[in-house]
């Protein structure tokens, strides 16, 4: 069997700026850059599904307040992503983490407020860290900041070095 037996969860704009609210994205499509370190740790990738075109659209503005029903999906949503997370660890898999992007509802650290990024979780990546403690898993959870794409980098790059071999 050729599997590394190592995952990483990935916000879904990561690999797709299709998705981002308007004016927001950084650049066309995605960054080959995150992949090729993900790769040089021999990671496999899963792509969390986005709350924001799963309750509004995907030609949208930035919304900092939300719908109840949006809270609802994204529960939903980490419900989803925990059990699949709960199905690799219980196959016999690492799962290295979970990668937010700042400002949106995958926010890890920092979420958009009045226009400035302010210390906050994003509602999903609260729903999911809530999935995840009920479900009994623990794992490790980064950001990636598009203004400060390079700078993101290092910081995954010096955290997987921690966490996994390369």
């Amino acid at each position: 069997m050729l599997r590394s037996k190592k995952v990483i969860f990935l916000a879904h704009c990561i690999l797709n700026q299709n998705c981002m609210p308007r004016n927001l994205e950084s650049i066309s499509s995605f960054d080959i850059s995150l992949l090729q370190l993900l790769r040089k740790f021999d990671l496999g990738v899963e792509q969390m599904p986005c709350p924001e075109i799963g309750f509004y659209e995907v030609d949208r503005d930035f919304k900092e307040e939300h719908h109840e029903d949006f809270i609802r999906i994204c529960r939903n949503y980490a419900e989803y992503v925990g059990g699949l997370i709960g199905k690799y660890i219980r196959s016999g898999y690492k799962v290295v983490g979970v990668v937010g992007v700042a400002g949106c509802s995958c926010a890890v650290h920092r979420i958009m407020k009045g226009g400035e990024l302010v210390e906050g979780e994003g509602l999903f990546i609260k729903s999911l860290k809530e999935e995840l403690k009920r479900r009994g898993i623990k794992v490790d959870f980064f950001e990636i900041d598009f203004d400060s794409w390079e700078k993101s980098l290092e910081e995954l790059e010096k955290c997987l070095k921690r966490l996994v071999k390369p």
